[in-house]
Order: C-alpha cells, then structure tokens, then sequence
C-alpha cells in the first residue's frame, strides 16, 4: 500500500501521485485500424508522412506560370510582354521546360512546369494574339506552393493520444495512409449500490433509480476516444464488489467504479483497492466540490499498470470528476503532461452573474456559454440532466470566495 495518503490533496497534487505511483505514461499496445474506422479512436503511434505534400510544385491561384525574372518591373503603365507556350492541363504534366520570356496558362492546383517559379494571377494579364501582357511583377514562388512546402517526408502529421477525426485524418488520407494504429485500452465501468438498477427496469421499484452514471461514463469516454465497456451492477457487498473488480482487472487496463450514495458502498470501495496490491490505495479523497469522496489505486501486475478509479455515485458530482480527474490520469497514462494539457482545454472568459462558493476548497460548477461570457447553471448533485445547456465547467480556486459579474473566471470545456 505504498504511496497511500491519509489527508485530501488538491486535485493536481493527486493527480501526480497517481502518476508517479503508477509510472504513467508508459507503453501501450495497440491495434491496427483501417482509416475508414478511425474516427474518434486515440492515435497509438506518430504518425509520420511517407512522402512530402504536396508532391509537386502546384498553382495556387488560376493564371500563367511564368520566370519571374523575367517580368521584374511589369505594371500596368509598363507592361511586360511574354510569348504564350501553352496550357498546364488538370491532372497533366507539361514535359518541355517554360522557355526565357515565356508564360504557360495554368489553373488552381496545377503543377508548374520546369523553370518556372511564379504564377502571375489572370486577372493581371491579358492575351493579345500569341502574347500575354503581364501588367503586374511576381517574385519567386509568388502564387504557388513548393513540393513538400506543407509537409516534408518523415514530418510528424498526428502524435501518440490524439483524437483522430476530421483534423487530422483527411491529411493521412492524402498521404495514402490507408491504415492507423491505434490505442488499445481496455476500460471496464462497474456500477454499485443496492439502489442502482437496469436503466430497462420498468416500472422502477420504490427507492431505486436507474442507472445513469454507467451511461454517462461510456459515452463521455467515447467523445474523448477512449473504448470501454459496461461491466454491469454490483451490489453492496464487500465481497461481489472484490470479486468483481479482481476479475475485471484480468481483462481490463482500468476499472471505474460508480459510487453508491451509502456509507457502506464508500467502505467496500475503499477495502477492495486498498487490498489491491502493490500500491493499493493511492487518494483517499480530493480536494474539491463536487468529488471530494473520490478513491484512486491501482496495481503493478507483471510489469503493467492498472487503474482503478472510484467516483462519486450522484450523476453531477459522478461527472465533474470524470472530467477533471478521470480523463487527465486517462490522458497522462497513455501520453504524459503534454497530453493532459493539450486536451484539458481551459479557457478564461467573463461571468455575467456572480460565481458563490467557499474558501478552502477547488470548486467546479457548470455554466452555459452565452454571447459575451458565462454563466452558472445552479444544479444539485442529484440531477440527472445537470449537463444539459452546459458548455464545461468553472474553477473557483480554493483561495476565492466569490468571482463577482464583470470578473474572468476560468473554464474547463466539455
């Protein structure tokens, strides 16, 4: 039980002991996908280009590809006149060089011809017979771009943990990557409470609520590219919940646990990964509000890290610390800080109304994003449709009272 700590850390603290316990990051496995099925899956390795783009000097503007030498000083009272040598065809390549005092008709994304350094734009010539009069003087690689201008071969197009989607993955496609690998974690979600059933139940038994945690969980993993499966309800029973973890962790590389809202479900939670092994139970609890109750461990097992994670059982509190706890270890386990605070996405904008909390204690609240600033969306930790109209959430630090209208305040995006 190395590592284990008795008093509440502020969530960074927390998030670096686990870190550091678990020696995140460290190397994952990962799966080769077809391109086609990529989306929205996290990149498991560089990826790097295998030829330069574009991979031919190519026309960025519709016009004559000329030397630009030779149309130094042309201007409208002092136009240079050039000979036409022909078109540039779409999807062709011209195979004589532009010769001295020549211009070649070329149109957008046609590649230039041998010799030529410069597209003059069509608008500032004019044909007269077999001549152009270029009525305006380009320097070299004016309205054109150069073969591997964009992207050198070898230059790295994506790096290890990122989202693949509409950014990046038309770039590999014109590239001729035709398949990616990807990361390949596997994240099981168990729910927990006497209290919690089937999201199916129907009718729904007095005192029972269905599950929503487990849903929310699965799908706010998927928006950030992360695969995991609903592993089911345990009640709260110390030695289902034991079992079920132990045997979950032979298949899985992470475990969220989803809180009941009894006593006793905080107890199990805290038996079993303190019992975990080598180093057991790292957090005991953080900081913060929403979340305070949030338990972290995990286990060194034939020389990979496992993370077990137990969050709150109130669907609001449940969310905020997914977001701020859970996705940054998911983030820093599969690609160190650099990761974390690439996707952590914390902005600064103006409160149109009052943000209320306490001193001592990191406080998150959900705001709705308006025209010129935010404001805060009053929830209890007990609603299910807290999120709804909600843009992220904003930190009150644990040494502010009141971010009064007017004030900036700093906001996690969703």
């Amino acid at each position: 039980m190395s590592g284990f700590v008795e008093e509440l850390l502020e969530r960074s603290e927390a998030l670096k002991l686990v870190c550091d316990s678990l020696g995140f990051p460290y190397k994952m496995r990962t799966r080769r996908v077809d391109i086609d099925n990529a989306c929205g899956l996290r990149l498991g390795k560089d990826l790097k280009a295998p030829e330069p783009h574009p991979p031919f000097p190519r026309s960025l503007r519709d016009g004559y590809a000329v030397r630009s030498a030779d149309v130094i000083g042309a201007s409208p009272s002092s136009p240079v006149f050039l000979r036409k040598c022909g078109i540039v065809p779409m999807g062709g390549v011209v195979e004589e060089p532009l010769p001295h005092e020549g211009a070649m008709q070329i149109f957008t994304g046609g590649i230039l011809p041998c010799n030529g350094d410069a597209v003059v734009m069509l608008e500032d010539t004019e044909e007269s017979g077999p001549w152009i009069e270029v009525r305006k003087s380009v320097m070299p690689g004016e309205n054109i771009i150069s073969r591997g201008e964009e992207i050198a071969t070898n230059d790295v197009i994506a790096e290890v943990g990122d989202i693949l989607d509409f950014k990046n993955i038309p770039a590999a496609c014109g590239l001729g990557i035709r398949q990616i690998d990807v990361i390949d974690l596997e994240i099981g979600i168990l729910s927990t409470g006497d209290e919690v059933v089937d999201i199916s139940t129907n009718p729904l038994p007095p005192g029972c609520v269905r599950d929503v945690n487990g849903v929310m969980l699965h799908l706010l993993l998927k928006h950030y590219g992360f695969h995991s499966r609903f592993l089911g309800i345990v009640p709260d029973n110390f030695r289902r919940l034991k079992e079920s973890v132990e045997n979950s962790l032979e298949n899985f590389d992470v475990i969220i646990l989803s809180g009941g809202s009894s006593v006793s479900s905080r107890d199990f939670c805290y038996d079993v990964i303190q019992n975990l092994g080598d180093p057991g139970l790292i957090v005991r609890g953080i900081n913060m509000k929403p979340g305070k109750p949030t338990l972290i461990g995990g286990i060194n097992k034939e020389g990979s890290s496992k993370l077990v994670i137990s969050l709150p059982g109130h669907p609001l509190s449940c969310s905020v610390v997914a977001r701020v706890v859970l996705l940054p270890l998911l983030d820093m386990m599969i690609g160190g800080t650099r990761l974390y605070e690439k996707n952590f996405k914390i902005i600064k904008l103006k409160c149109l109304d009052d943000f209320i909390s306490r001193s001592g204690v990191e406080e998150y609240i959900p705001v709705s994003l308006k025209f010129d600033g935010v404001v805060p969306v009053n929830s209890k930790s007990g609603y299910i449709s807290a999120l709804k109209r909600t843009a992220g959430l904003a930190v009150l630090p644990i040494n502010r009272e009141t971010t009064r209208k007017g004030e900036e305040i700093e906001v996690i995006l969703w």
